[in-house]
């Protein structure tokens, strides 16, 4: 199977997963937002914010580097996975340790303290998943990560919904999360298992000690990005409190899980990525290039989509309690231009060796977003959150681009953003001129924006004829797929 055809391949089974098991996790969490109150669900944005942090913590970039590794050095696989293995649970065990510590010292309720802990454990369980995901990435078969991630969300909402309809409150929502993330954990050990190598356990210190030192400033710019998402949430309880949070949290919690769609995309790109930094620079830059021109392509008609149609999608998702919440979804909407580009900085950076450059980028705007949610929340309330997310996120992309230009991998940018930018404008007014007309019609305008968009993109020649021809190989994957599947049975 060629290049074209894995990439397109493991995109396609991504976004089946993406759309299968993201609307059943949006289902799970509008669920949730509607059965509980304002301010419950606001303990649990909190819960959730804290647990992540943790998740990264432990992780710490080291899946990335194991996919990186494994790419490139098939024969070490078995090895490799041994010691990522017991690493991970010393690692894990850590994290555990260091999280009940800060739980303890924190003002809150014994109730939400041990709620607190659970979801923690449920966030560090996903550090063992990643490792054996991380498998499956580097053979390029991320059609088995996706199975797993649908099979995953479909347990999380047939649980909390049962927790829900029992009346158990956050305690049927929280323990939900650790039970579903332990049985995803055993189904990828069970995958790992049957396909390549029986997953043991080595201590290995040599090799911790090159995983660590290549994962160590791509982790640490990780857990750095996910505060960033998560630190709005927890600045505001403190300076706004839960009332301003919840608030916030409904349209921020739509945002995160459809911005799962460009890393999704982005990581069929790693194992190239990983293969021509290391071979050949200047297909490297090309690919860099296209993978950015991509995600702009996609950014511009979804914030355009999002802004125009805010309210009408918080009314039908979330209910009418969080109609003051529409200004926080077409704010929040911009941020998705530069959210969906800086999706490929860590897999681009760590593909040449440079995670030390992803790190000071993140670090950068995570101080920015914080100075700015300290400024703008006391005047502005959640209103001032959002602005922190967008002034942040563009300079997170722009220092990001510098970096890429010092290593010598520049960006045409001028060439890339024009002519999405001209599209999502047309997008735009046809949304715009469509609104409030009956549901028939309302679609139809959808459909007609998005038809618009593609036609001036076509009409101002946004693709180039190696393009074109990637795009039709990659399009052919499904035969050579079935074929090496029947091979291997």
């Amino acid at each position: 199977m060629k290049q074209s055809q894995r990439i397109v391949k493991n995109a396609l089974s991504g976004v089946v997963a993406e759309v299968a098991g993201g609307l059943l996790h949006l289902v799970t969490l509008l669920l949730i937002a509607r059965t509980v109150s304002v301010d419950e669900f606001g303990t649990f944005s909190f819960i959730a914010a804290f647990a992540g942090i943790f998740q990264l913590l432990a992780d710490f970039g080291l899946s990335n580097i194991l996919t990186r590794e494994m790419t490139t050095k098939r024969n070490a696989v078995p090895t490799l996975l041994a010691a990522a293995k017991s690493l991970i649970w010393i690692l894990s065990g850590a994290a555990a340790g260091v999280m009940i510590l800060v739980v303890a010292f924190l003002g809150l309720s014994p109730e939400v303290k041990a709620l607190t802990i659970v979801m923690g454990l449920a966030a560090l369980t996903l550090f063992h998943s990643a490792g054996y995901t991380a498998v499956f990435r580097a053979y390029e078969e991320m059609e088995y990560n996706a199975l797993g991630y649908i099979l995953h969300k479909l347990l999380l909402l047939a649980l909390v919904y049962g927790g829900l309809k029992a009346g158990l409150g956050l305690w049927g929502i929280i323990p939900a999360f650790l039970i579903a993330n332990v049985l995803l954990w055993f189904f990828y050990y069970w995958l790992i298992r049957l396909r390549y190598t029986r997953p043991r356990m080595t201590l290995n210190p040599p090799l911790w000690k090159s995983l660590l030192r290549a994962a160590v400033p791509l982790g640490g710019g990780m857990v750095l990005r996910q505060a960033a998402w998560q630190v709005d949430i927890l600045m505001l309880t403190w300076l706004a409190g839960v009332g301003a949070v919840g608030l916030f949290s409904g349209p921020y919690r739509i945002l995160m899980a459809f911005n799962l769609l460009p890393l999704v995309l982005a990581l069929p790109l790693f194992p190239m990525y990983a293969r021509l930094g290391r071979e050949d620079p200047s297909r490297f830059r090309q690919a860099v290039e296209r993978g950015f021109k991509f995600f702009c392509l996609l950014s511009f008609p979804a914030a355009t989509g999002f802004m125009i149609l805010a309210e009408p999608l918080v009314i039908h998702l979330l209910g009418m309690k969080y109609a003051a919440s529409v200004p926080v979804l077409q704010l929040l909407s911009i941020a998705l231009v530069p959210l969906f580009a800086s999706t490929l900085f860590p897999f681009v950076f760590t593909a040449i060796g440079l995670q030390r450059l992803f790190l000071w980028t993140v670090g950068a705007g995570l101080i920015l977003r914080i100075l700015l949610n300290l400024i703008l929340i006391p005047f502005f309330g959640y209103l001032g959150a959002c602005l922190s997310v967008v002034l942040s996120e563009t300079a997170v992309l722009g220092m990001g681009i510098v970096a890429l230009r010092q290593s010598g991998n520049p960006l045409r940018l001028g060439r890339i953003l024009w002519r999405p930018m001209v599209g999502s404008l047309v997008m735009g007014i046809v949304l715009y001129l469509t609104q409030g007309l009956p549901i028939a019609w309302g679609v139809a305008g959808i459909g007609l924006a998005g038809l618009l968009y593609l036609g001036v993109l076509f009409g101002l020649k946004t693709f180039s004829d190696e393009e074109v021809r990637l795009v039709r190989e990659g399009l052919s994957f499904l035969k050579p797929s079935v074929m090496q599947k029947a091979g291997k049975l």
